[in-house]
């Protein structure tokens, strides 16, 4: 299907890329629906996240395939509007820590809400707790 005939765009969270590229019908079953027909979104983060895995992967065909999905999808890079919304929803949530650990994490999931809400797409997720309660963000999640 070519993407001008795509419904639209979706931002996928880097789990349901997992699932896309490991083809694990399990967990891509209740997605099914909200995938179809739509074009994939990336946000920067989860390019980031995909390349790490397919650097640290020794298995080739897995790294060709992640470089291939990637190169299929639209990528969302940053922007001042996207940082801005990043720093606000930081803000707002409380999401700082003085645990660099916990504080880098949170930011890729920071990062992923702002860029799916800046740029007005559905951010698909199969981890709720990550996103829940951010205002503005349209979600797509299986009923917990």
């Amino acid at each position: 299907m070519k993407r001008s005939e795509m419904v639209n765009t979706v931002l996928l969270d880097t789990n349901i890329v997992n699932y896309i590229l490991l083809n694990d019908s399990h967990n891509l079953k209740v997605f099914e629906d909200v995938l179809h027909n739509k074009e994939f979104g990336l946000s920067f983060v989860t390019v980031a996240e995909l390349i790490l895995w397919a650097l640290s992967e020794s298995n080739e065909k897995l790294r060709i395939i992640i470089n291939d999905f990637i190169s299929e999808c639209r990528i969302f890079q940053s922007n001042i509007a996207i940082a801005h919304r990043a720093a606000e929803i930081a803000l707002k949530y409380n999401m700082r820590s003085n645990n660099s650990s916990r504080f880098s994490k949170r930011w890729h999931d920071i990062w992923i809400a702002a860029t799916a809400i800046e740029q007005k797409v559905m951010l698909i997720t199969n981890n709720i707790k990550d996103f829940k309660g951010i205002d503005g963000l349209n979600l797509f999640y299986p009923v917990e």
